[in-house]
């Protein structure tokens, strides 16, 4: 529908009636804004800069689920709020908010914002027309505080005054849509990472921006946005950028991001999988030369390793249209990857494959090989990635390999409450990644996995609160149902094991349902806002690997895809936080593919 439509209807609302607003976006329907900078006082068109809200966003108390990711996004989450009652003109009510408390929680107390509190009221200012539309227009006038911890109840309230925030929404009055919505800080105090070394804590900004959104008059219906089309214009364009990144010597280098310049194997790997799922032949000259520079590559870390046999795998995929990946099976991938290899490929995998199976440790985890202490799940899932990547490629990893990786993540998974049932849509229960015999309204403990195999050596444990995230949980899921694909390959897969992989893969999933979000790494707010694309590309991996259509109500493809093509800049490049462009590129273009390979772990679906 258009949102000029409702200009067609006419209001007739004195000061003195009463109006009463509930959200009015449709099921699996999304309001698309363009931004403009107010700094100057008149609004300036943003490039390169994404508003969106899903209905989903919003909930049925006038509130939303907005999950935050900076400063910068705060002021929406506080603006897009409804009276929880029929209001008159003149009439307000009060706002007292808490953000990024549960940052803190993730991985170390450092890796988080400060929690803040934002604190004020709206005023129902008047009745006016916004581009031809009736609307109810909010003014809000709030105070960010920082949050004061009792020590005796750990209960956050507010303490000193960091800045002010003022917020002006304009809402339908028929459907209750945001046509216009416009914030402004003024002499405050945020944090961001943006900039700094990998390991560093935060740095105090003064926040300066003042934005303007404005709907479009189009809404988007979630699940015909991203047309076949549409992300085809997309993925060529992100191409044609990734391709204009690569130096002499064939190889991909992340400039920006410290942590990107310590893995160039790695993120030369990923653009090398990201061209290749994107239309690019094997045979280009400039895959050739990248390759080239993977095979020259020393191994001295996981990452470099895991992804160097991941791009070899894809290099042999028969990928000859952009969505042959979906309709091919591992059986069939098997094959043709085997039957394509060279004799430098076969060397090569056979070179990488026993050095990850060397530095493994005896928990059956991996970490920095240089570091002996330092075991972490990031690495640890890719290097079972790799491991699978190998397996098709003809190499044989020992099913003991396997089950000391199901082991192992079955006995770190962390434990969430409350319960809750899991309600996950698959495409069929078929390629369900679990099994779905179980009732529906069972309800499983949350269980997510953080970054962390133990507490760092010398590390001080209050400051190590890792109580799991996006990215990791996803990692916990994907190394589950990668180990148990192989351990069911090699008839390695007893009926007790199947039976803790799947309680522990439903926990994930609830964890992930319950904590749901495209816009950024759950739970977000601070340092994780640099692996958004990361995270989307292991939300691509569960999605594909599980079958899922849906978690909860979201369409989790259609919405990411949404939000991707928005976030494109207009070079072609994602990137978050600016710091790691190639590698945010990548990752974007993965996820937009779906390149991940679907497994087998039933008779059912093997028998096809």
């Amino acid at each position: 529908m258009k949102i000029v439509a409702l200009a067609l209807v006419v209001f007739a609302v004195s000061a003195q009636e009463e109006v009463e607003l509930k959200w009015g976006l449709a099921r699996e329907t999304a309001a698309d804004y363009t931004v403009s900078d107010l700094s100057k006082g008149k609004p300036v068109p943003v490039k390169d800069r994404a508003f969106v809200i899903f209905a989903s966003d919003l909930n049925e108390d006038g509130t939303n689920n907005l999950v935050i990711n900076s400063y910068k996004d705060l002021p929406w989450a506080v603006l897009l709020q409804l009276p929880k009652a029929k209001i008159k003109v003149g009439g307000r009510w009060t706002v007292e908010q808490e953000f990024f408390a549960d940052a803190r929680l993730v991985m170390t107390t450092m890796h988080g914002f400060k929690p803040v509190f934002v604190r004020g009221l709206f005023i129902f200012r008047k009745i006016e027309k916004v581009n031809d539309v009736d609307c109810a227009r909010f003014d809000g006038t709030f105070e960010l505080c920082e949050a004061k911890v009792d020590e005796k109840t750990g209960k956050h309230t507010a303490g000193r005054v960091n800045g002010k925030l003022t917020t002006m929404a304009h809402f339908s009055l028929k459907e209750t849509i945001l046509v216009r919505g416009a914030f402004a800080y003024a002499q405050a105090q945020g944090q961001e990472f943006s900039g700094i070394k990998q390991g560093e804590e935060p740095k105090s900004v003064k926040l300066s921006t003042a934005e303007q959104v404005d709907v479009k008059k189009e809404l988007v219906k979630v699940d015909a946005f991203a047309s076949k089309d549409a992300v085809a214009a997309a993925i060529k364009r992100g191409v044609e950028w990734l391709k204009r990144q690569q130096e002499k010597d064939g190889s991909f280098v992340d400039k920006g991001g410290s942590f990107a310049r310590d893995f160039p194997a790695g993120t030369t790997a990923l653009a090398v999988m990201a061209l290749l799922h994107s239309g690019v032949k094997a045979d280009d000259p400039q895959l050739r030369l990248a390759l080239q520079n993977l095979y020259r590559a020393p191994f001295k870390k996981t990452y470099d390793v895991a992804a160097s046999l991941m791009a070899v795998e894809t290099k042999h995929l028969p990928l000859e249209n952009l969505d042959d990946i979906a309709s091919l099976t591992e059986k069939a991938a098997r094959e043709a990857i085997q039957k394509a290899m060279t004799a430098e490929d076969k060397a090569f995998v056979k070179k990488a494959g026993d050095w990850l199976l060397s530095t493994q440790t005896k928990d059956g985890t991996w970490g920095y090989p240089e570091q002996s202490e330092s075991y972490d799940h990031s690495n640890t899932q890719y290097a079972l990635l790799g491991l699978k990547s190998a397996s098709r490629c003809g190499f044989s990893v020992p099913a003991s390999v396997w089950k000391k990786i199901v082991a192992h993540w079955t006995d770190s998974q962390r434990t969430v409450t409350p319960k809750r049932a899991l309600k996950v849509t698959f495409l069929s229960d078929a390629e369900a990644g679990v099994d779905t015999s179980t009732k529906a309204e069972e309800e499983l403990t949350q269980g997510p996995w953080g970054y962390f195999v133990k507490v760092p050596p010398g590390a001080d444990p209050a400051m190590v609160t890792d109580r799991g995230y996006g990215s990791m949980t996803c990692a916990g899921l994907t190394s589950l149902i990668i180990a148990e694909s192989e351990l069911f390959r090699t008839k390695d897969l007893d009926d007790k094991t199947r039976a803790s992989i799947d309680k522990a893969k439903k926990q994930g999933l609830v964890w992930i349902q319950e904590n749901y979000t495209v816009r950024s790494n759950p739970p977000s707010a601070g340092f994780w806002s640099v692996f958004h694309y990361y995270f989307l590309y292991s939300l691509e991996r569960v999605g594909v690997l599980y079958g899922i259509k849906k978690i909860g109500e979201h369409d989790w493809y259609h919405e990411g895809a949404l939000v991707l093509l928005r976030e494109q800049r207009e070079d072609g490049a994602w990137s978050s936080a600016a710091e790691l462009p190639i590698v945010d590129t990548a990752f974007a273009l993965l996820f937009l593919k779906r390149a991940t390979l679907k497994v087998v772990t039933k008779t059912a679906v093997a028998d096809k």
